[in-house]
């Protein structure tokens, strides 16, 4: 309409930029960075998983039965605390580091001091972009949003 008064009819709407740079939305897998996965563990109270609901999570770390120390990301008990979750947080994930992930977070367990307290535990692997990874063992970043809509 107005557009010849200040801009020449041939600029673009967006302005008179130099360089078009495209910015893309980070992905849910920053949030563990920028947020030190604090929105990641409320998420687990506001999310069924494999038929459970869950307490929120909690980060755990310190010296495992055999004397090592070790981390892990999310640790939730179920709402009826009969059952345990464990989490790890990625951003991205390959095939290869899915196996070593889950064995991972399987060897920690057997390490876990408190493990022997719940009937049966549940290992996840959360990750923002799943790429063409599909697994059980995954959570995918939009199913964690989703659960704090």
């Amino acid at each position: 309409m107005m557009m010849g008064l200040v801009l020449d009819a041939s600029a673009p709407l967006y302005g008179r930029a130099q360089e078009i740079i495209p910015i893309k939305p980070l992905g849910a897998g920053w949030i563990p960075k920028a947020l030190k996965l604090g929105l990641v563990r409320q998420a687990v109270a506001h999310h069924e998983i494999e038929g459970k609901r869950w307490l929120p999570g909690n980060r755990w770390w310190g010296t495992g039965l055999d004397k090592t120390l070790f981390e892990i990301d999310v640790l939730a008990e179920s709402a009826d605390r009969d059952f345990l979750l464990v989490c790890k947080v990625k951003s991205t994930i390959t095939a290869k580091e899915l196996k070593r992930i889950e064995s991972d977070l399987q060897n920690k367990v057997q390490k876990l001091p408190i493990s022997k307290s719940y009937r049966r535990i549940i290992y996840k692997i959360i990750v923002a972009d799943t790429g063409n990874q599909r697994a059980k063992i995954l959570i995918p970043g939009k199913a964690v949003f989703k659960a704090l809509k």
